[in-house]
């Protein structure tokens, strides 16, 4: 009787031996189960090559796609784009219609049924994580992962920011994180009825195992204490060029084990 074994029977050390001469489909290589995640190893390098392209103008649907460019493309080839909009359900083979609302470490946060229900997609495999749903008038724009979502659930947490619905006579933000398996979010520096005090964000890093965010007016650093619920803000201010004289962006990253504040601008010359 022939013995049959399938593809994650194979011995570690030959999974590796694949893996490292196949760069351009390592993502995949580490969606096919927990055995090969751990023949790559955490130090191995998975290249996420892709850009979430946004609608721009009010003219017709808005449409989302992903790019994932190859490593190695030859002249007149063009980069394969995947659809993840409403009208992606009828392109076969393509992931089921969502809203893209962010993404991190690979992963689409999308917005199914209009925030009835909110997930983490893999849009190259199509792996899904549930999120708990956020309250009733907010929208999520961000997400910030900790780890891989396919890692043990112990080992990962979203945080992400949300906003209101009516963001221009509202524009606070709210910032909130999660756990697997969590049935809702848990919102910083609740009030006693349990909503926050609404603050604009910059951007947030982790980093030496905690959640750094950037807040603005004023530009201050916390640090992201999930046991407490609560921002501990720091007592430096961090210095912004004028408003009147500069488009700004700031956000946090992490480099060469170091936090960075990274400041993009540009000055507007009138002539």
């Amino acid at each position: 009787m022939t013995e049959r074994r399938d593809w994650g029977s194979i011995e570690g050390g030959l999974l590796r031996d694949i893996f490292v001469r196949l760069h351009a489909d390592a993502v995949r290589f580490r969606r096919v189960c927990r055995g090969w995640r751990v023949a790559a190893g955490a130090s191995a390098p998975v290249p996420r090559p892709w850009f979430v392209s946004q609608p721009s103008g009010d003219d017709g649907p808005a449409r989302h796609a992903f790019v994932q460019p190859a490593e190695r493309r030859r002249r007149g080839t063009r980069v394969r784009t995947v659809r993840v909009d409403a009208a992606a359900a009828a392109v076969a083979g393509e992931c089921p219609p969502a809203c893209v609302r962010g993404a991190s470490r690979g992963w689409l946060a999308v917005d199914v049924d209009e925030g009835k229900r909110l997930l983490l997609r893999d849009p190259i495999s199509c792996a899904e994580a549930p999120l708990p749903a956020f309250d009733a008038g907010y929208q999520l724009f961000d997400v910030f992962l900790s780890d891989d979502p396919l890692a043990p659930p112990g080992r990962w947490m979203a945080f992400a920011f949300f906003r209101r619905d009516d963001s221009i006579n509202n524009p606070g933000h709210v910032l909130a994180f999660c756990r697997p398996g969590d049935a809702e979010w848990a919102r910083f520096d609740p009030n006693n009825d349990g909503q926050q005090q609404t603050r604009l964000y910059r951007g947030l890093e982790f980093f030496g195992g905690r959640a750094y965010v950037l807040l603005a007016n004023p530009s201050r650093l916390a640090v992201c204490d999930v046991e407490a619920r609560r921002l501990v803000m720091s007592s430096v201010r961090i210095p912004s060029p004028p408003t009147w004289e500069w488009n700004a962006q700031e956000r946090l990253v992490e480099c060469g084990g170091d936090l960075l504040i990274v400041q993009v601008s540009r000055r507007l010359e009138i002539r």
